[in-house]
This record gives C-alpha cells, structure tokens and sequence, in this order.
C-alpha cells in the first residue's frame, strides 16, 4: 500500500483533476486543505470528501506554526476546524503541517496525529512532470510510504496520470492515510508525528 497525499488545496482547477484520476483506477488518497481555502471553495472541499478520500488540515493560513506562541497555534487550528466542519459536517482526523514543521510546543498544542512523509515529489521545486517521477522513483519498495505532492501545479497532475497506474500496475494499493493506519494496525496518536508505517 501507498498513500499518495496532495497539499495546498482544494484548487479550483487541478483538484477535480487528480479526483477523476484517482476514481479511474479505482484508488484514494489524502488531501491536505488550507482553511481559507476551504472557506473560498467549499465545493471542492465536498468533492474531496465525496470522492471517498480523506482530507486532513494544512493549517488556516499556511503559516510556520514553528514561529508561533501557543495561543497562536490555538487560533491557527480552531480557524481551520471551524471552516472543514461547517463545509463538511465533520471534524478533522489529522493535520499537516505547513513545511512538516512542528516542534515541541506545536506537538503538545495540536490536538491531531501530524501527517508528514517519507517521499518527497519536490513538484514545488521543479514543476516538471519527468523530474517529479524522476524524484518519487528513487524510492523502490513504496509499501507503507507517503508520498507528498501539491495540487496546485499542472505538472502534478500530468505526473499523477502516469503514476498511478503505474503503482498499480506494480501491485501496490493506492489508499488514504486512515485506510493505511487501520491495515498497518496503527493507532494515530495525537501531537504524534507520523512519517510512514
């Protein structure tokens, strides 16, 4: 199993994208949504949700939580826990931190498991379809990994399209990150940092 994660939504364009890609083949992911975001399209958080994937927080402002007080982070959380229940009639189940920071004062304040990852895309850095399968097919054995990726670039999207099947192709079960918990027989943990299992 591998759990590909996608940051930085939900986009109005390139979400839907990936979404159809992933109801293809049959498979599901993790988006990781921005709370203004959220609030600005709550139809693609709902299509998210809708489409049998899973949706963690990405903080309300995509700030540094490491650079925050604890009153702060409080603030930056409730924000975005407010926005994802009233879109979706949900609570979160766990969060991502913006950059995967989080230090001391960010594990004890969260009250989430904190979803970082193991392979990183770096589709922010290249924006390039080849190099972003280029970078993720270093890894060979993707049992049990997450894979970090961003909604926002067309190369993403275009990489996704190759990649997925491909995976598939190879044996692995694309799931989400509370689908790879349950089968790893791990329990999430709040304040926890979770890289793989």
């Amino acid at each position: 199993m591998v759990a590909l994660t996608f940051d930085d939504g939900p986009d109005p364009l390139r979400t839907q994208k990936i979404i159809d890609i992933l109801q293809k083949y049959h498979s599901r992911a993790t988006f990781f949504d921005i709370g203004n975001l959220m609030e600005k399209y709550p139809t693609v958080l709902k299509a998210e949700f809708d489409s049998g994937c899973d949706v963690g927080g990405h903080t309300y402002s995509h700030t540094n939580l490491n650079n925050l007080s604890k009153e702060e982070i409080e603030e930056e959380m409730n924000k975005m826990e407010k926005v994802f229940r009233n879109v979706t009639g949900n609570n979160l189940k766990y969060i991502r931190p913006t950059y995967g920071n989080a230090n001391e004062l960010v594990r004890t304040t969260v009250k989430h498991p904190l979803i970082n990852w193991c392979i990183d895309s770096l589709d922010w850095k290249t924006r390039d379809k080849e190099k972003i399968l280029e970078e993720i097919y270093q890894t060979e054995d993707f049992d049990g990994k997450i894979v970090i990726m961003h909604v926002i670039y067309d190369a993403t999207v275009e990489a996704v399209e190759e990649l997925i099947p491909d995976l598939i192709n190879k044996g692995y079960q694309l799931v989400t990150i509370s689908e790879m918990a349950e089968y790893k027989d791990c329990i999430l943990e709040n304040g926890k940092v979770y890289y793989q299992f």
